[in-house]
């Protein structure tokens, strides 16, 4: 099909939509709100509220709700005939009543009194999420927008927003140009597929297993499963990309028997909805770490007094390797305060394959997904252990894809050594800390079915020492001090003292 052709087709695709109308767009304006009536004790942090008093002369009409979602305005508008009469249309202005409808679902099943903001032009973003946590962009064809656009957009994620993409009718053209629109931002990560462990899928309890989808895309999910993109920033994913439709079933329609001639590829009605609300739920669960995790968090020691320099370094790695970014800050703050060694303590990052590791005493690493050492890579952690080195690596967010990879890469460094789980008289359970029990947090304790009772740490002995150290629960997370929902870890009190403890041993072995 020629460019004309195709750019018809799809014209003919937006009218089922019921973007095109003759002549402009009406506005879309959202509902008038209720007061916010929000229980306590719900984990989804408030958003700010209007606070300007009305004068007693004033009609008191109920406040309108904090907008949660804000639909981004793009690109111009394009002109068509067909059949002889001219249509104008907006790619931006797909399914006009989709967030209304998923709002109103989220008032029914979350309870939460959020309202969306229908048309924003990115000309007049101001990039404070803290106003709108959400970004949302769809459409059909490619997107196509200038530095400065891009500009703003990745400043309201960096400051800890959200940003969604949703390809209308599952149009290949819009997902890919999202993707380079995030490529854009972010050249050194690339947008994956969230695992099944992903929080998200833990965010909201009406999320089936397996959704239902249209027939043109059910050949390519024969699973059923949920398939959405994201990439992450820090311990959250600030970027979610769904390219299958969901819009036309939060805007309680579908084109499953519309007779078209293209393809029709998305969630159908009401597992859209569901998706949404899980989309939802955990940008909301994860707004007020995001807002933390924007701020800067650099620990440098500075003691004149000090003796030497204890030097932690972080691998890292293509991806997302520094998912908590304030995690060795508070460990190294608590190890200067509990013991009493001169040493001036800092981190810095490390690439194994071109960082002299002889002057770091201990190396971290972590991760929610796959990886893989290069042959260079291995061999420089090889030399660095077999001549006194130490190691330590956790799954962050108790991730089962970083775990996998992890104990599959180590392979490859210790050869013939093998990883076996360390009984509770090692010493790194006492160096500082007796350590004879666990605390795990709230996700362990209410949905592990032992508890944490399957909790160990695994380790690697090279000529009669510890030098490899693995938790598969997470650490780092409990190190940051602040809330990371959904997390299969250790809880705040346990991996600091656990965290102290192991760098104590890895100074003094």
């Amino acid at each position: 099909m020629n460019n004309a052709a195709k750019f018809l087709s799809l014209t003919a695709l937006f009218s089922l939509c019921a973007i095109i109308v003759s002549a402009t767009f009406a506005d879309v304006q959202p509902p008038r709100g209720t007061p916010q009536r929000r229980t306590g004790g719900e984990s989804f942090p408030p958003l700010p509220l209007p606070a300007t008093p009305l004068r007693r002369t004033e009609e008191k009409h109920p406040p309108e709700p904090p907008v949660l979602i804000a639909r981004i305005r793009y690109g111009s508008a394009r002109t068509v005939t067909i059949n002889g009469a001219d249509y104008r249309f907006e790619d931006w202005n797909t399914d006009p009543g989709a967030l209304r409808g998923l709002l109103r679902e989220a008032r029914a099943q979350l309870r939460l009194q959020y309202g969306e903001r229908s048309d924003l032009p990115l000309a007049q973003l101001d990039a404070n999420p803290a106003q709108i946590p959400i970004l949302y962009l769809t459409g059909h064809i490619a997107l196509d927008l200038s530095d400065v656009e891009i500009a703003k957009l990745k400043a309201h994620i960096d400051r800890g927003g959200f940003l969604w993409g949703e390809a209308c009718c599952g149009e290949s053209g819009f997902s890919d140009s999202f993707r380079a629109l995030v490529r854009r931002m972010y050249p050194d990560r690339a947008m994956t597929r969230l695992p099944a462990d992903h929080p998200l899928f833990y965010s909201f309890s009406g999320l089936p297993e397996r959704v239902r989808y249209s027939k043109d895309a059910e050949s390519e999910r024969p699973d059923g499963k949920v398939y959405l993109e994201g990439l992450d920033l820090g311990c959250r994913t600030a970027v979610i990309l769904s390219p299958y439709d969901l819009s036309c079933g939060w805007d309680d329609h579908d084109h499953e028997n519309d007779e078209m001639d293209h393809p029709f590829r998305a969630v159908m009605r009401g597992d859209a909805v569901n998706v949404g609300l899980a989309m939802i739920a955990y940008c909301l669960d994860y707004h007020q770490l995001g807002r933390f995790l924007a701020e800067p968090h650099v620990y440098y020691q500075q003691d004149e007094n000090a003796r030497g320099e204890f030097t932690f370094g972080q691998i890292a790695y293509p991806g997302n390797w520094d998912t908590d970014p304030s995690a060795a800050a508070n460990l190294l703050t608590l190890v200067q305060e509990t013991t009493s060694s001169r040493v001036r303590y800092q981190k810095r990052e490390v690439r194994l394959a071109t960082t002299s590791l002889a002057e770091f005493p201990i190396l971290y690493m972590t991760g929610h997904e796959d990886f893989r050492f290069s042959e260079a890579d291995v061999r420089s952690l090889r030399e660095y252990l077999s001549e006194g080195g130490f190691m330590l690596a956790d799954a962050c967010c108790g991730r089962q894809e970083f775990a996998i990879a992890f104990k599959r890469e180590i392979r490859r460094v210790v050869g013939e050594a093998s990883m076996v789980r360390l009984p509770m008289t090692h010493s790194i359970f006492h160096s500082i800390y007796d350590i004879d029990s666990f605390g795990f947090t709230p996700f362990v304790n209410q949905n592990d079915s032992q508890g944490g009772g399957d909790f160990a740490l695994e380790g690697v002995d090279i000529e009669g020492a510890t030098r490899v150290i693995f938790s598969s629960f997470d650490l780092g997370n409990g190190w940051e001090m602040v809330d990371h929902p959904f997390t299969r870890g250790l809880d705040t009190e346990t991996a600091l003292k656990l965290g102290v403890n192991i760098i104590v041993y890895s100074m003094t072995h």
